[in-house]
């Protein structure tokens, strides 16, 4: 059975947008232009993020692990993102959707937690197909497909590792994936995704200027 068939697909009628990309890719920029942009035509929108840090019951413990201020076994660390991810859909995007607004996800957790997780789990590691198809099944990360439910619409930020660095390099203060080696694991993750789930994502030139990748976008969309 192909795990295509087991993803649970938004039955309302509201629009459920997806932004993926490893850190530094604009996600978060671009979540907040697409907000603006939907808003100022009259329509509600709804931010979700995975792994909050600002908001919910796993927030602050999400914060420091992200920060590094705080360490717990990387797999505990994905349940948490899960735990905080299945309460957003339950309590957030659902109602959200059903109502008719706009749900805009920065990272939706099961896209990240394989592209993530296989860089947690190849440490040490070469990264191959054979570990990415080990995680994604043996170990289990699209169980949580059945408590949430995939974007309609998914784009993937593709941008160049340097400009990732440079742009992360910007921020007062690092977090546990902003790292070049780990970036460069995560992007080969995401890659892989795409390359095994292609109706699931559409790619976005995210070098480009910030105002032309929202357009990029829109246009997509329409």
């Amino acid at each position: 059975m192909s795990i295509t068939q087991n993803l649970r697909r938004n039955p309302y009628k509201g629009l459920y947008i997806g932004l993926e990309g490893i850190d530094g890719s604009g996600k978060t920029t671009q979540a907040e232009a697409l907000r603006k942009h939907f808003a100022s035509q009259g329509k509600n929108v709804v931010l979700a993020k995975s792994g909050r840090k600002d908001s919910g019951l796993l927030a602050n413990i999400n914060k420091k692990i992200l920060q590094g201020s705080l360490e717990i076994p990387k797999a505990a660390f994905q349940y948490l993102f899960s735990a905080d991810y299945i309460i957003q859909t339950e309590q957030i995007i659902i109602p959200a959707l059903q109502r008719g607004d706009i749900v805009i996800a920065d990272r939706f957790h099961c896209w990240s937690s394989v592209a993530y997780g296989i860089w947690e789990n190849s440490i040490g590691r070469d990264y191959d197909v054979g570990l990415a198809k080990f995680i994604l099944l043996a170990h289990g990360l699209f169980s949580k497909t059945y408590q949430l439910i995939v974007p309609d619409t998914t784009f993937f930020f593709d941008i160049s590792i340097n400009t990732a660095v440079e742009r992360i390099s910007r921020k007062k203060v690092g977090k546990m994936y902003e790292k070049k080696d780990v970036l460069e694991k995560v992007i080969i993750g995401y890659k892989w995704l795409i390359k095994e789930f292609p109706k699931e994502f559409s790619v976005v030139d995210g070098e480009g200027e910030v105002g032309k990748v929202t357009k990029e976008i829109i246009k997509k969309l329409t």
